[in-house]
């Protein structure tokens, strides 16, 4: 009697052994994402979509290649909108655009690079639409890096309103027409205070410098404003508190106003906040 009841609660540990494993294996298979894959006629994968729920087909990562392999382009979408970081590479492997999605919509600063990796133009995008553009060209023989910003208008037209000149240091040496400089931190430690020196180039003294800074709409308007200042000269300070730890833009408006006229430029700045 006691081998058979030896025998009885072996075999019911090992059948709960079973069912414990069985279930373990069910409820891994039911988290683990979907993959699917489609290809080139070499054979070698084409793009592959990764499904964060086997159960919904509106959010997945998609993962773009090169005939030989290589990745080029990688991006994620949420609810059937492009979410999130969107990256294309260069078929030698450096980064070729770079850019960043909320909804389905372009925000913040879309880059653009060389195939040696050096930066190309750089756009500025509220809620889908650019307003600034940055080109960068570069001349080897003489070590220097010139950068023109433009605004973009609703027509997408081009207005020239500077040219930033920086040596191989990266220091600027020339900055003409009307145009800020932006002095400040680009990495600032959580919870300790960021103070930027904005300053305007070549303001004339009969011209008030006016910076807002708040959330801008495509045609250049400010709501909830958060920072304004005004000043006959050509400085102006702001500083602030960062709270959340990441890459952030401050975004706002400049104006430069006299009594008869009135300049008008998109004001962003990027930084990235450290919890360290």
């Amino acid at each position: 009697m006691t081998v058979f009841i030896i025998r009885l609660k072996n075999k019911i540990m090992k059948d709960l052994s079973f069912l414990f494993i069985f279930s373990f294996l069910i409820l891994l298979s039911c988290k683990r994402p979907l993959v699917k894959n489609e290809y080139y006629e070499n054979g070698e994968i084409r793009i592959k979509y990764i499904f964060f729920n086997k159960n919904d087909t509106t959010s997945f990562k998609v993962v773009e290649y090169y005939p030989n392999g290589n990745i080029f382009l990688t991006t994620q979408f949420i609810k059937g909108k492009r979410t999130g970081e969107y990256i294309e590479y260069y078929l030698n492997g450096n980064p070729h655009i770079e850019q960043s999605y909320e909804n389905g919509i372009l925000k913040g600063i879309s880059k653009e690079y060389t195939k040696n990796g050096e930066i190309k133009e750089e756009t500025f995008f509220i809620n889908g639409v650019p307003v600034v553009l940055k080109r960068y060209f570069e001349n080897n023989k003489l070590h220097l890096t010139k950068m023109v910003p433009y605004i973009i208008d609703k027509d997408t037209i081009l207005h020239k309103i500077g040219i930033v000149i920086y040596n191989s240091m990266n220091n600027i040496i020339n900055n003409a027409s009307f145009f800020y400089n932006i002095i400040g931190p680009d990495t600032i430690k959580k919870e300790n205070r960021a103070e930027y020196l904005i300053e305007f180039i070549n303001k004339r003294n009969d011209f008030n410098f006016e910076l807002y800074i708040g959330d801008l709409t495509p045609e250049l308007t400010l709501s909830d404003t958060v920072f304004s200042s005004v000043t006959k000269k050509d400085t102006i300070i702001y500083s602030f508190i960062p709270k959340d730890v990441g890459k952030h833009l401050i975004t706002g408006i400049v104006f430069l106003k006299n009594d008869t006229v009135t300049l008008k430029f998109p004001f962003y700045k990027e930084y990235f906040v450290s919890d360290k």
